[in-house]
């Protein structure tokens, strides 16, 4: 059971933060400021100097990338096959003293785990993104910081308090894995449509009917599920599938009070204000040419309202 937290435990932290894990890890083992027990004598490699100049460059810049809003969710996007494959990697070299079952079973959890670590960090950064204050992402980066040195020592010396937690953790990401998978296929999206946009010459000519988006706070029921934006005679629709059913929803005219755009680093943000009730709709990047006639047209305006924040403009 030891054993299994502190292996587990690492598979964690790297799907949290892979190269800061191994480079605090390495430097752990060649100054002796852990005493690591003798099965891990396999990760005395990670105290190569090589390894760790290779593994502080590239903390450097995940450092930095995970401070600003938007570009940590394009980093996050990037590393979610590279975390559970560092954290599966860790697994085989910690366990290279077991027997090859039990080296693959164990490993294979790992990567797992560090998947399950990984997606809820995504999500979690991906949802305070939306907020226009940088400070919340800021302060969740500087916790995440704080959280590694004290994740690995609990790791090492109360690794059975550390399985117990992470137990738990498994269970509740099970709980909100729908939400969770949601949110990383919506980054995914906005990734490849900002590629396409700048990569791929649009073979149609003329605008499209809709604009493909992601909808966001305020549209009940429907947050984070990928549609189409339409606008007809009296409404925009919003039209998705949501449990494998058709969903629509209408956004009448005669209740809107106006509308906001921001083109993001990521993402547009189109916030309908009804009601004095905001409705947010992510829009995936698209070539200039492809985008509709109306929302091209609210494109244009770059005015903005006293306060800095975009103008109120009417569809």
């Amino acid at each position: 059971m030891e054993l299994l937290g502190s292996v587990l435990g690492l598979g964690f932290l790297a799907g949290i933060r892979l190269y800061a894990t191994v480079l605090l890890l390495g430097l752990v083992v060649r100054f002796h400021l852990i005493a690591l027990p003798a099965k891990f004598s396999e990760l005395n490699v990670l105290a190569n100097t090589w390894i760790l100049a290779i593994a502080a460059a590239a903390c450097a810049v995940e450092f930095v990338a995970d401070k600003i809003p938007w570009v940590d969710s394009l980093w996050d996007s990037i590393h979610t096959f590279l975390r559970p494959i560092g954290g599966f990697l860790l697994g085989v070299m910690a366990l290279a003293h077991a027997d090859p079952v039990t080296q693959t079973i164990v490993a294979l959890l790992c990567g797992g785990i560090a998947f399950t670590g990984h997606s809820s960090k995504a999500a979690t950064r991906f949802l305070v993104n939306h907020s226009p204050e940088p400070f919340t992402n800021i302060g969740l980066s500087l916790a995440g910081d704080l959280f590694l040195p004290a994740g690995l020592w609990m790791t090492f010396h109360y690794p059975v308090v550390v399985l117990g937690a992470l137990a738990l953790f498994v269970i509740l990401f099970a709980w909100f894995a729908p939400r969770i998978f949601r949110s990383i296929r919506v980054e995914f999206l906005a990734i490849t449509s900002l590629l396409a946009k700048y990569l791929i010459t649009p073979r149609k000519a003329g605008p499209a009917e809709y604009i493909r988006c992601s909808a966001g706070r305020g549209v009940r029921g429907l947050v984070n599920s990928v549609g189409r934006l339409t606008r007809d005679a009296d409404a925009l629709v919003f039209t998705t599938r949501r449990m494998f059913r058709k969903r629509t929803h209408r956004i009448p005219f005669d209740q809107t009070e106006g509308i906001r755009f921001y083109r993001g680093l990521l993402m547009d943000t189109l916030t309908v204000i009804v009601n004095d009730y905001e409705q947010i709709f992510d829009i995936f990047k698209v070539h200039p040419s492809l985008q509709p006639d109306w929302l091209r047209n609210l494109t244009k305006s770059r005015a903005k309202a006293p306060d800095g924040s975009p103008a109120i403009s009417t569809l």
